[in-house]
C-alpha cells in the first residue's frame, strides 16, 4: 500500500500541480488484473490508509481504484474511510445485517460491496445510505450507542484525517478545536518567533500551547492561497517570498495577526451559528488508549479539559463560552465583532 509499489508495478505518468516541489503526485494505469486499462489517479498515503487496512483491504489495485472514485463521487475520502470501516465492524459484530445494509455484505476486505456503497451514499439512493451520507457523526447517532463507541469522529461533526491521532496528541487536539473542520496549526517547520516546538508530545501543556501559538502561521500560510508542503520554511523565508511579490513589507508579527485574524473570525462565526465548547472533543474510539505501540497505555482522555483551559487562555477565548475575549479582538483590530458576540 505505498506509491512506490504502484509507480515500480503499474504505469505511472507524473502528473503534478504547477511547480509543486514534491513529485508525489502520479496518474496510474493499472496493465493487469481485472481493472486492466483503467487510468486512476495515485492515491496519497491517507487515501491508501483508507481504502487499505481501514476497511479490510488487502489488494492494493482495489485502494487505487476506490480512492479514485472517491474523486469521481464527489466524496471526501477520509470521512469516507472512516464511515464505512465503522458500518463494517457493526456488520460484523452483527449490530447490522443484509435487512439494514439492502443487501450488501459489507464484510472487511469486500471492496465490490464498498463500492457499491459508495455510489449509494453519493447519490443517496436507499434509505440506509441516505442515512450515512450525512457522514461519521450523523451516522453512529442514528445507529445507536455500538456506533457512537466504535465511529472516529469530531463531537462537532467531522471525521479526521487518515492518522492514529492516539500517538499524535497535536493533530487530535488541533483538529477537535479546528473551526475548519481540519487542522489549522499543524505546522512541521523550522521554529517561528513565540513559538516552540514540542518536546514532549504527550504533554498536555506542550501541544496545547503549541496549538494555540501556531494557529496565526498556520492560517496565514492559508490565506496566502500557497500549499502547505511548499512552505514549511522559517517564516522570515516565507516572508521574503511573500514581500518581494506583493510589495509589502510584512514582518513576522504582522503575519501572525493576519493569521489570528482569521482564527478568530472563524470562532465567531461558528459561535454565533450554535458551536459550543462541549462539542470540542473526540469521540470514545478515537481518543481511546493504545493497547500497543509507541503510545501503549498512554491516554489523552484524563487531560482533555485541563488542555481546553489552557488552549483558550494561550489564545484569549473564553472557556466557558469559547469566545474570543473582547480584549483579544480590539488587539487584533476586529472592534467591530465585540458588539456582535457579547451585546457591547
Amino acid at each position: 500500500m505505498t506509491s512506490q509499489y504502484a509507480r515500480e508495478h503499474w504505469s505511472a505518468k507524473p502528473n503534478p500541480c504547477w511547480a509543486c516541489r514534491m513529485h508525489h503526485c502520479h496518474m496510474i494505469t493499472l496493465t493487469d488484473g481485472p481493472h486492466k486499462g483503467l487510468t486512476v489517479e495515485e492515491p496519497e498515503y491517507e487515501m491508501f490508509a483508507a481504502w487499505g487496512p481501514l476497511v479490510g483491504n488487502t489488494v492494493p489495485a482495489e485502494a487505487l481504484v476506490l480512492s479514485n472514485l472517491l474523486t469521481l463521487l464527489g466524496l471526501e475520502g477520509n470521512e469516507a474511510g472512516f464511515l464505512v470501516s465503522m458500518i463494517i465492524e457493526l456488520y460484523e459484530k452483527g449490530v447490522l445485517t443484509q435487512d439494514d445494509t439492502e443487501g450488501l455484505e459489507l464484510k472487511w476486505g469486500n471492496t465490490g460491496a464498498i463500492r457499491t456503497l459508495l455510489e449509494r451514499i453519493s447519490r443517496r439512493e436507499v434509505v440506509f445510505a441516505n442515512k450515512l451520507a450525512e457522514g461519521t457523526k450523523r451516522a453512529a447517532e442514528s445507529l445507536g450507542p455500538e456506533a457512537q463507541n466504535c465511529g472516529v469522529y469530531t463531537l462537532k461533526g467531522h471525521s479526521p484525517r487518515g492518522h492514529d491521532h492516539r500517538a499524535m496528541w497535536r493533530e487530535m487536539f488541533d483538529t477537535a478545536t479546528s473551526d475548519i473542520a481540519t487542522y489549522a496549526s499543524g505546522y512541521f517547520g523550522p521554529a517561528d518567533p513565540d513559538i516552540s516546538q514540542i518536546k514532549d508530545r504527550f504533554s498536555p501543556e506542550e501541544v496545547s500551547t503549541y496549538t494555540a501559538r501556531a494557529k496565526g502561521r498556520r492560517q496565514f500560510e492559508d490565506a496566502t492561497g500557497t500549499c502547505t508542503f511548499c512552505t514549511m520554511v522559517p517564516l522570515k523565508l516565507l516572508l521574503e517570498a511573500f514581500n518581494a511579490v506583493t510589495g509589502w513589507d510584512f514582518t513576522p508579527r504582522e503575519a501572525q495577526d493576519v493569521g489570528f485574524r482569521a482564527a478568530n473570525m472563524l470562532r465567531a462565526f461558528n459561535v454565533r451559528h450554535g458551536i459550543s465548547v462541549d462539542v470540542e472533543l473526540p469521540s470514545p474510539r478515537w481518543a481511546s488508549t493504545p493497547v500497543d505501540g509507541p503510545a501503549k497505555g498512554i491516554s489523552i482522555t484524563q487531560h482533555w479539559h485541563s488542555m481546553l483551559d489552557n488552549y483558550y487562555r494561550q489564545i484569549g477565548w473564553d472557556k466557558a463560552t469559547g469566545k474570543p475575549l473582547p480584549e483579544t479582538l480590539k488587539a487584533l483590530g476586529l472592534e467591530r465583532v465585540v458588539s456582535d458576540l457579547w451585546g457591547r
